[in-house]
């Protein structure tokens, strides 16, 4: 393989290197542009595909000449090879950066940024293009389940100037989680620059990432590769999870059903040190959800300003995380000004007309960007002006039916104080001390009393205390909340009925709830509570990372950033895991090491009660969660609020036939069901026909409002259900593979109640 392992960087001062995979794989023209999936050779377009660890080296075998030398294994294949913020040259305007090269045949593109000394800015792109004559790649689907057979496609590119004869081979270091089902080894006659493929037909048998690996012995050159696979388990996945502080220590029973399914149960053990290091969890859930509407887009931006401004008032910023946090801002605030209505305001999806929640929760995110970056002026302006003209003349602001509805806040008696007080919160939090927004204040401190539930109360606080701590109708306001807390002894929160602005209900709307009145007692210094308060919120969170919805994820968030403020760090001492009463893992902490995550995956985890304890000596505040998974027999599922499904009009194909699909989903209930997703599952070795996806959006009458495709997953966007509603989304699949293969997890779900979701049954497909 040539390459070259040496960037020259020839810019005075500090420059910015990327690497990443070429989009059009070789350069155009060159040999190897064979077109597989276009990204450098990669594994169904990621850059290469399935990362493994370092290349390793295999004995290699000339025919007829005996054991020749060791043959290297191609098996690194980043998407991004490298990323530098902060490049320093020296004084003649050359900086060195060693690269260790990844295994993809391909072009990768560098781009550089630079500035120097005086100031002036500089950049440019180029590439450095990776080939050999000879080699062989193995186009594996992103997964497969339990049981799926494939016919695993080997592409050949012999671009030497003379035929060879190569013998292909599945290499035994391959392991024995699948079964072949057809001969292991092929012997292909290559003429020169011929490109061809073979097949391997397999039927996997174990759960788990496993390697498959094919070594190619040619008369002229060979070549080996070792790709990954992930192979799902046969059922529906379930969890337990548990959360909390360690007080010495903390024991739990995670119950493995007799009827889970072999290989694909595990249990994960995370100690995480202090507050810090649960707002990087809640960040790290929030990147994993889908983000196609505008309040999904600021939940995942919205807490790197939050971070970002930690830092800096703490002083504990660096130049890469400043570079890093200050790249995703600007992606997110670029994407979220596209969703502005013309007319005025916000709305999940950019229609009119504006929604004045997810407008005040704009202008918060806003507000708080324009603290740690530059934004313009005007949109804070706009945003605050367009609020303020959907006030009454009596400086409240209605509920109104906008946008989804408004949703659930017209079920309480006292929504207009919800929405005022919301509103004027974000007012308050921008800088706005109009007469309008003293006049919306007025209204509020009028009416407080008409509250019933902790959420408006909590609400309520915030704002009052944002206009004047010292205001007596707060006194009022704490006496009644601390009236209607909860606490089982250790943890404080607060509950309410019904629904949020946002539509959670049940748990999810308890930790809104929780963290909204918990922001008004730290900024009254009531420390005591707040503490008691987080403990609740600590043991709350979702196994997933999040807590409850993205909404109350970024309230917790919030709320633990403003506690850190005075909260002291660090810690010292032993953890210790143990697993059925042995010892699996030891960590010894010190206060250079103390805000490092340990994370633990539990080996052998069996069938029945498997007991897990964590043990502490030392000082410190340090956080926990465990986490057991497994998957139980399609026949046990159920389902109760929504109903999902995938119908195939037939499910034996051939290599390139199309075959009709249809998602179902149904609201099982009564009640109508807002911000409705579903998630569909594209079939391995299938590709979907994207023309089908837009003929949902140009159809009024299925209220489809927006989709977007993730890799082997497809993400729609409903308003809502409504009571007894059945939906049908028709689409189409063309076959690529010769496979029989489970179809891939569907599933439908609230957005802002994630734990209500259920999945679609699994249908076998096979393709000759």
């Amino acid at each position: 393989m040539k390459t070259n392992p040496i960037l020259v960087a020839c810019v005075v001062g500090l420059m910015g290197l990327a690497l990443g995979c070429s989009d059009s794989g070789l350069e155009s023209g060159a040999p190897g542009d064979y077109g597989n999936n276009g990204a450098g050779g990669g594994n169904n377009g990621d850059g290469g595909g399935n990362n493994g660890g370092a290349s390793v080296e295999v004995p290699g075998e000339d025919p007829g000449q005996g054991e020749g030398p060791a043959l290297r294994v191609r098996e690194y294949f980043p998407e991004t090879l490298l990323f530098e913020p902060s490049v320093i040259t020296g004084p003649d305007g050359v900086a060195e950066v060693p690269v260790a090269m990844a295994d993809s045949i391909t072009t990768w593109r560098v781009s550089g940024l630079a500035n120097g000394p005086t100031g002036r800015l500089g950049s440019g792109t180029d590439g450095i293009r990776v080939f050999q004559d000879f080699f062989v790649d193995i186009d594996f689907p992103l997964y497969l389940t339990q049981n799926d057979w494939v016919a695993v496609p080997i592409a050949i590119f012999n671009y030497l100037d003379q035929p060879q004869t190569v013998r292909i081979s599945v290499d035994p270091s391959s392991g024995e989680w699948f079964k072949m089902e057809s001969a292991a080894e092929i012997v292909v006659h290559l003429e020169p620059g011929q490109v061809t493929a073979e097949y391997f037909k397999i039927r996997v048998v174990d759960a788990g990432r496993h390697p498959f690996q094919v070594t190619a012995i040619g008369t002229e050159q060979s070549d080996a590769v070792r790709r990954y696979v992930d192979v799902r388990p046969d059922g529906r996945e379930r969890q337990v999870s548990w959360s909390g502080r360690i007080n010495g220590a903390v024991e739990h029973t995670v119950p493995i059903p007799a009827n889970a399914v072999g290989g694909g149960s595990s249990i994960q053990v995370r100690v995480l040190p202090g507050l810090f290091s649960q707002v990087v969890d809640g960040m790290e859930s929030m990147l994993r959800q889908p983000s196609g509407c505008f309040e999904q887009t600021s939940s995942s931006t919205y807490p790197n300003a939050l971070v970002l401004q930690y830092l800096r008032e703490t002083g504990t910023s660096s130049p890469l995380l400043e570079s890093m946090a200050i790249e995703y801002l600007n992606l997110g605030y670029q994407r979220l000004v596209s969703y502005e209505v013309p007319g005025g305001g916000f709305e999940w999806f950019g229609r009119p007309p504006g929604h004045r929640i997810l407008t005040a929760y704009g202008l918060l995110e806003f507000t708080d960007m324009a603290k740690v970056m530059t934004i313009d002026p005007a949109i804070l302006d706009r945003t605050r002006s367009w609020l303020l003209a959907q006030q009454d003349s009596d400086g409240r602001f209605r509920a109104a039916p906008e946008g989804i509805h408004e949703g659930a806040t017209n079920n309480f008696t006292d929504s207009d104080l919800r929405s005022t007080a919301y509103i004027v919160y974000a007012l308050l939090e921008s800088g706005d001390r109009s007469s309008q927004t003293m006049a919306g204040l007025n209204w509020i401190r009028a009416n407080a009393s008409t509250a019933t539930d902790a959420y408006t109360l909590g609400l309520v606080a915030n704002a009052l205390w944002l206009a004047d701590p010292a205001d007596p109708a707060l006194v009022e306001v704490f006496t009644r909340l601390d009236s209607m807390k909860l606490d089982n002894g250790v943890q404080t929160y607060w509950e309410a009925t019904g629904a949020s602005f946002t539509y959670s209900g049940g748990p999810g709307l308890t930790i809104e709830t929780t963290a909204w009145v918990l922001q008004a007692y730290l900024r009254a210094g009531r420390l005591d509570v707040v503490d008691r308060g987080i403990e609740y919120l600590m043991a709350a969170k979702g196994s997933w990372g999040a807590w409850g919805s993205t909404q109350g994820t970024i309230l917790t968030i919030r709320l633990l950033l403003q506690r850190l403020k005075s909260a002291a760090g660090g810690g010292h001492g032993t953890l210790r895991i143990l697993h059925d009463g042995v010892e699996i893992g030891a960590f010894t902490v010190t206060e250079e090491t103390s805000d490092l995550l340990r994370q633990l995956e539990i080996p052998r985890v069996h069938r029945g009660d498997n007991g897990v304890r964590i043990e502490f000596e030392g000082e410190g505040n340090f956080m926990y969660q465990v986490v057991g998974t497994w998957y139980e027999p399609w026949e046990d599922a159920s389902a109760d609020e929504l109903g999902m499904a995938i119908h195939y009009e037939r499910t034996s194909l051939r290599v390139g036939d199309v075959v009709q699909a249809t998602a179902v989903v149904r609201n099982l209930g009564a009640e109508r069901r807002d911000m409705v997703m579903l998630d569909i599952g594209v079939p391995p070795g299938f590709s979907l026909q994207t023309a089908d996806l837009n003929a949902w959006l140009a159809d009024p009458a299925l209220g489809v409002s927006r989709f977007e495709q993730r890799g082997a997953q497809v993400t729609v966007y409903l308003y809502g259900l409504a009571p007894y509603q059945e939906l049908s989304l028709p689409f189409r699949l063309q076959a690529k593979l010769a496979v029989q293969a489970q179809t891939p997890p569907s599933e439908a779900w609230l957005y802002y109640e994630p734990e209500i979701r259920v999945p679609a049954r699994p249908i076998t497909l096979t393709v000759e």
